[in-house]
């Protein structure tokens, strides 16, 4: 028998799910879609304004009308805080994953009070699509350079969902996800509170991030992807892409730095971690972003530690020896803003994040 709590929570659910037919969030069999809902009655259930209420459904709207069908783990999703709400928090998934990066975290937010929402990166999620007799990923709605304003388009709507809600308010975002929380900041001054950045993808790493700009305009049609191991953890339940094109790589290395050289007019605190040697994001960039926004803080976990580091689908079968103090340390900076603690030094003349 379903309690109140839980009754609310799948009606909400159901609810949303029916403000769009082509597109479904709800994880009940449940059937309440033939109820006539109101904005009001929903804020009745979640507590949650209309103004959120109406940027989630427009949200959901602008994923249903990207075309194509969504993979189930990319979908959007929310966990309503239980209890008495303490704030919000936005989470915004790295450039070849999903909203499923985040199925643990948020549960655990909302377990200590607060609203989560994780929406889906535009253009991102796709479900693969068969091409000469092959299985491939459908990059097509993916970001070029044309269309790469899209990001800040999209930092700026979902931050202003949030304006009106009471309590504490944090974005955070992994890889080109974390670019699009620093976005946020910069497009939302007065909606965040902080801004938690994980490993941002200001830059590629190492060579990558000199052949993007001499390659990327003249091939940008060109196949590259994550190779054997991804598709393995595919096979394992890993949402999102394992290939894509060097222009949408090329792309979201120009709004990383875009992004970078603005970061100084960020006025809130924000807390940036990265991994040392990450073969994805360019630690360098990391460590300037660390030193233009004044009042933030910056640390690397230590060599061995993923670059998806949140993620157990991103590491199947990998020691996440970093993972518990990771969580319990981002529980700690979204309820009080207590920096990540340093345990000695490491890159770019950053610290060492404490990682057990």
């Amino acid at each position: 028998m379903l309690n109140s709590k839980n009754f609310k929570i799948l009606s909400l659910l159901t609810i949303l799910s029916s403000l769009i037919s082509c597109y479904s969030i709800t994880t009940s069999k449940d059937n309440f879609q033939d109820q006539d809902v109101t904005t009001q009655s929903i804020r009745d259930i979640t507590g949650l304004t209309a103004k959120s209420i109406a940027g989630w459904k427009s949200h959901l709207l602008d994923v249903s009308l990207d075309g194509g069908s969504i993979q189930k783990d990319c979908e959007p999703f929310y966990k309503l805080a239980k209890g008495k709400v303490k704030g919000n928090v936005m989470l915004f998934h790295g450039f070849t994953s999903c909203p499923q990066q985040y199925q643990e975290l948020s549960e655990i937010l909302a377990n200590n009070g607060f609203n989560v929402f994780v929406p889906l990166l535009p253009g991102h999620g796709q479900k693969p699509i068969v091409q000469n007799q092959k299985i491939v990923d459908y990059t097509q709605k993916l970001a070029d350079l044309q269309t790469v304003g899209i990001y800040e388009n999209f930092s700026k709507k979902m931050g202003a969902m949030l304006k009106d809600e009471p309590g504490i308010k944090v974005v955070a975002g992994l890889s080109v996800g974390g670019t699009i929380a620093a976005k946020a900041m910069l497009t939302n001054p007065d909606v965040y509170d902080r801004g938690l950045l994980m490993t941002p993808f200001f830059n590629a790493s190492s060579y990558n991030s000199i052949l993007l700009p001499v390659l990327g305009p003249f091939i940008p049609n060109k196949e590259i992807g994550w190779g054997a191991a991804c598709e393995d953890q595919r096979k394992l339940g890993r949402a999102g892409y394992c290939n894509f094109k060097l222009a949408n790589v090329a792309a979201v290395r120009k709004f990383g730095l875009d992004t970078l050289k603005q970061l100084d007019s960020i006025k809130k605190p924000i807390q940036i971690i990265g991994v040392e040697q990450d073969s994805a994001a360019s630690n360098k960039e990391i460590g300037q972003a660390v030193r233009k926004i004044n009042g933030s803080k910056g640390c690397f976990f230590p060599k061995g530690t993923s670059h998806s580091m949140l993620s157990r689908q991103d590491n199947v079968n990998k020691d996440m020896f970093w993972l518990s103090a990771l969580k319990s340390q981002i529980l700690d900076y979204v309820k009080t803003g207590k920096s990540f603690d340093v345990v000695g030094k490491s890159e770019e003349e950053l610290g060492l994040c404490r990682y057990k």
